[in-house]
């Protein structure tokens, strides 16, 4: 036992020496210092070593607090087996584990859509907010069995596949496959609507005409040329070149008094944002009611986008009207408001035959306006012309300029209270017509009333853009004072041949700009059947062999038919020398819809024969083209035998375009 004294001051601390061992017998709290430097003190049971700030020593059962102590250089590689996790694809179910950064990048990457502009395929996501889109152009065409899907600057959603051809994703809920373009003003804002006059208020209603309505409030300044524009319309190929139609529901009602319309809006299709280039200028008439305009035109072939709206055609006073439910279409077949009382009458296409309307017309000598005088006119709409019936009679009230010059007749052009513009469709029309001539407008008679003579013998000719001249053979009175004589004058009508009191009538039809005669009548709006025959140019003699690859054979297919069609193919095939082959069939020809769609296959059996015959074999197939893949037909011959033959003046095929018909699936 060691020898025990009760220490009481140091003064300097106290020094131990070194020991090459640990002392014998030692109590706890015992202490002795190695020969390298260390201090040992005893727990009671053996000597533990004292930790220092410098010397490398291990540390076990100790707890560090670190919140109050700086724990510094933590690596990796200091982390416990199995404590950094390296895959969290899977991972523990309890909280012993830390994931590295490699293992989470990995898991983001393949788990996560992080960047805007990095392609990324999501499955089984449920979006549970509305998804915001930027509007974008058109895109590239994407690749094959695939679309996109994208908003433009129409605030509507389109649709481009792999073909090329882009679509909206209508907003209202009807159309057909003819309609090519809808709008019900569901998702349609006012500010995607041209309007850069500052003469329209434009407001998008939840009620009026249907659940969405468009309301037009006209300023009282509103003049010529003040137009709205609508959104654009792009095309397909199916449209281009065709006669469409464009329909919807609307109302007027006067703000001002007065009635604001009289046909002095005009509804436009054009093929420019600034209505130059129209292919369809049709008045909107006042109607207190909901009606439906529906009025139809025809596209040019070379057209990508259309562009449609309302345009001025006169001083306004303040006025509103609504419209709703604008539809573009190709159905031959338009639903339209024409009065029938009848609720189960569907009537086709617009008739374009009006009930005659009066108007004050504008009569001048050359440029003299003759303005003393009494005036009847009327006229209507028959097809794409203009019918006009007309009498004038003389009044004694003369003046200097009102008795000389070529009689000028005007159509309504706007040169009246009231009138609408029209011009004369000049190209449908002889440039130059001399009297008598062809290519006249119509007839006038000249009553003389002072011999009660009637001559009948003047045409109507075109004199101008907006009015009619006359011409033939006519007695020349004015010059003989009224006095009926034999003498006769030929040319053109001159005012200097009217009496006091005597009339002059008549009739006439002058082709209008922008009106079409497609619709005109029941059998107008029928589209016409397309079809085409094909003969067999040289003979056919070898099994696998496609017909378009002989030589003079290589227009014996139908290419380019087009996509959404139906078709019906009737073939017709001699046969001649045919060789038995104990029952295989000598003469097998396959009809093929593009490389994947066999449409039919003839066989001819022959057995127990082995003398030279000769048969026919015909085949018949509706079907439909509904991509490029399979837009051309095709015939190959799968199995001839020896001196079997195709004959090549007597095989043919003919095909046929179907308009009217739809494949269904109700039966």
């Amino acid at each position: 036992m060691a020898d025990t004294k009760e220490l009481r001051k140091f003064k300097k601390g106290i020094r131990l020496g070194a020991l090459a061992s640990p002392p014998n017998n030692a109590e706890k709290g015992a202490m002795y210092i190695d020969n390298s430097g260390k201090l040992f003190i005893h727990n009671g049971t053996d000597f533990e070593e004292v930790v220092d700030k410098t010397t490398a020593q291990t540390l076990e059962n100790k707890n560090i607090d670190a919140d109050n102590n700086t724990i510094s250089n933590i690596e990796v590689d200091n982390l416990k087996s199995g404590v950094l996790d390296t895959d969290i694809s899977t991972t523990s179910a309890s909280d012993d584990t830390i994931p590295s950064a490699k293992a989470a990048k990995s898991y983001v990457d393949s788990s996560i859509v992080t960047e805007r502009d990095t392609a990324s395929t999501l499955s089984n996501k449920t979006f549970s907010d509305p998804i915001t889109l930027d509007h974008e152009t058109t895109p590239a065409t994407p690749a094959s069995g695939k679309v996109k899907v994208y908003a433009k600057n129409d605030n509507k959603l389109h649709i481009l596949d792999s073909n090329g051809a882009e679509s909206s994703i209508g907003s209202s809920s009807g159309g057909s496959l003819d309609t090519f373009h809808t709008e019900d003003f569901t998702t349609l804002q006012t500010s995607s609507i041209n309007e850069t006059s500052g003469k329209y208020s434009l407001d998008i209603l939840n009620a009026g005409i249907s659940k969405k309505t468009l309301k037009v409030t006209i300023d009282n300044s509103c003049t010529t040329g003040d137009k709205i524009v609508f959104p654009t319309i792009n095309l397909n190929e199916r449209q281009k070149g065709q006669t469409c139609s464009i329909s919807f529901y609307y109302k007027t009602e006067n703000e001002g008094g007065g009635t604001p319309y009289d046909e002095k809006i005009d509804v436009i299709v054009a093929t420019d944002s600034g209505f130059t280039n129209t292919i369809l200028v049709s008045n909107l008439k006042d109607s207190g009611s909901i009606k439906k305009f529906v009025d139809t035109f025809t596209i040019p072939s070379g057209t990508t986008n259309l562009y449609y709206g309302f345009k001025c055609n006169a001083t306004l006073p303040n006025g509103v009207f609504y419209v709703d439910d604008i539809e573009f279409s190709q159905d031959p077949f338009v639903q339209s408001n024409l009065g029938s009382t009848n609720p189960h009458i569907i009537t086709p296409a617009k008739s374009n035959l009006t009930d005659w309307v009066s108007y004050t017309p504008t009569v001048k000598a050359d440029s003299a306006t003759l303005a003393n005088h009494d005036y009847f006119a009327k006229y209507r709409r028959v097809g794409d012309s203009m019918e006009v019936s007309f009498s004038i009679t003389t009044k004694a009230s003369w003046t200097g300029n009102e008795q000389s010059g070529t009689l000028k007749f005007y159509i309504p052009n706007g040169s009246g209270t009231g009138d609408p513009t029209h011009t004369i469709d000049t190209n449908k029309l002889p440039s130059t017509v001399t009297p008598r001539a062809s290519g006249f407008s119509g007839s006038a008679m000249f009553f003389d009333n002072m011999s009660n003579h009637i001559y009948g013998d003047l045409i109507v000719v075109r004199g101008g853009d907006n009015y009619v001249t006359f011409a033939g053979e006519y007695p020349s009175l004015a010059s003989q004072g009224g006095v009926v004589t034999d003498s006769k004058t030929t040319g053109v009508f001159a005012v200097s041949e009217f009496v006091d009191g005597a009339s002059f009538s008549g009739t006439f039809t002058v082709p209008i700009t922008g009106w079409g005669a497609q619709d005109s009548n029941f059998l107008a709006a029928l589209p016409m059947t397309k079809w085409q025959k094909k003969a067999l140019t040289a003979n056919v003699t070898s099994d696998h062999t496609i017909f378009h690859s002989v030589t003079n054979n290589e227009d014996f297919r139908f290419q380019n038919l087009s996509i959404g069609k139906s078709y019906r193919l009737n073939c017709f095939f001699s046969i001649q020398n045919l060789n038995n082959l104990s029952g295989d069939g000598n003469v097998e020809i396959e009809i093929w819809q593009g490389s994947s769609t066999l449409l039919g296959t003839l066989k001819h059996d022959v057995n127990d024969i082995n003398a030279a015959i000769e048969e026919t074999m015909t085949f018949e197939s509706i079907f439909e083209v509904t991509s490029s893949s399979n837009n051309e037909i095709y015939f190959k011959t799968d199995m001839i035998n020896a001196s079997d033959t195709i004959i090549a003046s007597e095989s043919t095929a003919t095909i046929e375009e179907l308009p009217m018909h739809e494949k269904v699936n109700i039966w």
